[in-house]
């Protein structure tokens, strides 16, 4: 698989689709947008896997909204899964595999909680960087 680092068009087309799919990381965007003056697609998917920790952590906790948030973390894992496992997009597996994945460590004691959440292409990934 080729990888394409200033494949532009296709990191806003995944962060659009990301959005359609997870709404709920649209104030991150807002926010990541309004603080970098333009969109910068690495940098959004390191802020993606802190929002994605933060999630995981409210889902196993005993809020009352854990299970919104599960079903939000769900969501969001599947749509990472699913691009990060498609051989035409080079552009998704690199942005995933860089600034998400690798970004992971950042869970401290949660990381092998998430790594299980995490759909089998992303965590075989994961698991060649241990």
């Amino acid at each position: 698989m080729k990888a394409v680092g200033n494949d532009r068009t296709g990191q806003e087309r995944l962060v659009n689709q990301l959005v359609s799919v997870v709404p709920e990381f649209s104030p991150v965007l807002r926010e990541h947008k309004e603080f970098n003056g333009e969109l910068l697609p690495h940098v959004l998917f390191g802020d993606l896997t802190r929002w994605v920790i933060d999630l995981y952590r409210q889902a196993k906790g005993r809020s009352t909204t854990r299970e919104g948030q599960d079903k939000i973390l769900d969501r969001t894992l599947t749509f990472l899964e699913q691009k990060f496992s498609d051989p035409r997009d080079a552009t998704a597996h690199e942005l995933i595999a860089v600034s998400f994945l690798e970004n992971l460590h950042q869970a401290g004691p949660d990381y092998h909680g998430i790594k299980e959440r995490l759909g089998p292409h992303l965590r075989n990934w994961l698991s060649r960087l241990e």
